[in-house]
């Protein structure tokens, strides 16, 4: 295969890879809660160090709350800032990775794709729970003063953050598993 023809076949996903690979990296450089996470990392309640709540499955409202004691006014509006880049992150890691999957999964699954033809939106899945994660936290971050907190958003948010991050493996292993295949197959098709 010459190189544009590969480059005409593969385009779409490669070109999906440098935009997910691109806007993470983006997201990393540019979150305005780089500098919390530095000065505040030390232990909290429960807690061996900071923990993101976007990240952290089964983290429990005392753990979140605790955290957020730790919180001036400017890392309460840094983490809010976080959110609402963190609104636009989910469309664009959703469709690229299900862009991703859709063209992986025929070579893990030739057989069987028609049984399971909805795999390939697991990330939309997992970016409806990111979504929820994120405006509950959004929803907590804006009335946590006074000492108020709202456990049942705090469960609820942490319950979303778990099934995105269990969904996240899931789509993990899946890409682990197709790029395998697929590297299998390409290397059975050169050597013939």
């Amino acid at each position: 295969m010459s190189p544009d023809q590969f480059f005409l076949k593969y385009s779409t996903p490669l070109l999906a890879l440098v935009i997910l690979v691109s806007a993470t990296a983006l997201l990393d450089l540019y979150n305005p809660k780089n500098d919390l996470i530095k000065r505040l990392g030390e232990k909290y309640p429960g807690e061996t160090v900071y923990f993101s709540t976007d990240q952290k499955p089964f983290y429990s409202p005392t753990a979140l709350f605790g955290m957020l004691d730790k919180y001036s006014d400017e890392d309460r509006r840094a983490h809010i800032r976080f959110i609402y880049l963190d609104l636009i992150y989910p469309l664009i890691y959703s469709v690229t990775a299900a862009i991703l999957l859709a063209f992986l999964l025929p070579v893990l699954l030739p057989a069987r794709q028609a049984k399971f033809p909805y795999l390939s939106l697991l990330p939309i899945a997992a970016a409806v729970f990111d979504y929820l994660e994120n405006l509950s936290m959004l929803w907590i971050l804006r009335r946590y003063a006074g000492g108020y907190r709202p456990s049942g958003v705090a469960f609820f948010s942490s319950a979303m953050t778990t099934l995105k991050v269990l969904l996240f493996c899931a789509i993990l292993l899946l890409f682990v598993a197709s790029l395998g295949a697929f590297v299998v197959r390409a290397l059975r098709t050169a050597g013939h």
